[in-house]
């Protein structure tokens, strides 16, 4: 009950990230191995239990699949929308925490901008800039907008440095 209720939540996030980076709607589908009479679930896999010598139902063999515009996103999706995707997911457990603790979460983005076109960067900076504390690796600051880098602090890592 209570993983369903959380990818309701992430789900409302989900809409919210959607609607302000104006992409694709995503959503996450909570699969359980199990229906609501969890007893009798598990009654009905006893056999297959002891003959796999493993418990096949539970929260342990649970999955989620993600779907984009009403659309299977493992099938439907091309490299930029999956990874728009994965940025909305970690931005709508970012917000989930915040809600549940008050407290702003560090948002980390390794090599965010790789494989987006021009229009998603420019959403995903605007929505980024209002973020209060925000790491961006990159093997290429060239990758990072102006817009970002004018109004940050930089880190830059040499390995030839300490050579």
């Amino acid at each position: 009950k209570r993983r369903i209720e959380f990818v309701d939540k992430i789900n409302e996030f989900l809409e919210k990230i959607s609607n302000e980076l104006n992409v694709e709607n995503i959503k996450i589908k909570y699969i359980p191995t199990y229906d609501n009479d969890i007893k009798k679930s598990f009654d009905q896999k006893e056999k297959l239990d002891i003959l796999t010598q493993v418990t096949n139902i539970g929260t342990h063999r649970d999955d989620f699949k993600i779907y984009i515009n009403n659309q299977n996103a493992e099938e439907y999706a091309s490299e930029g929308q999956s990874r728009t995707i994965c940025i909305a997911i970690k931005m709508a457990i970012k917000m989930y925490k915040e809600c549940i603790t008050g407290i702003e979460p560090i948002l980390l983005l390794d090599d965010v901008f790789a494989a987006l076109d021009t229009s998603r960067i420019e959403r995903l900076t605007k929505y980024v800039k209002n973020a209060k504390q925000t790491f961006i690796t990159t093997t290429s600051i060239n990758e990072i907008p102006h817009e970002l880098i004018q109004d940050s602090l930089i880190v830059e890592i040499d390995s030839k440095k300490g050579e």
